[in-house]
């Protein structure tokens, strides 16, 4: 999924998505947050280089679950 972001608040977003997953025990922060939860879902946030953009993804075993994860950020996202 692709977001459409202000450019003046992006590094912004960044910042709170570092703050919002730093407790997460299975990250890694090359190239934007990928996050691993217990249950083997994941989410993977990354920023575009050239445009006002980020692109959310999320996997699960479970469609909802993953719809869930995306959401959570989403509303992250939505509130800077």
């Amino acid at each position: 999924m692709k977001i459409t972001v202000d450019p003046v608040k992006k590094k912004r977003i960044l910042e709170e998505i570092d703050r919002v997953t730093a407790q997460e025990k299975n990250r890694v922060t090359v190239d934007g947050f990928k996050v691993t939860y217990q249950d083997g879902s994941w989410l993977l946030i990354r920023p575009s280089g050239t445009e006002p953009l980020l692109r959310v993804f999320a996997e699960s075993r479970v469609r909802e679950r993953a719809e869930a994860i995306i959401q959570e950020y989403l509303a992250l996202i939505k509130t800077i």
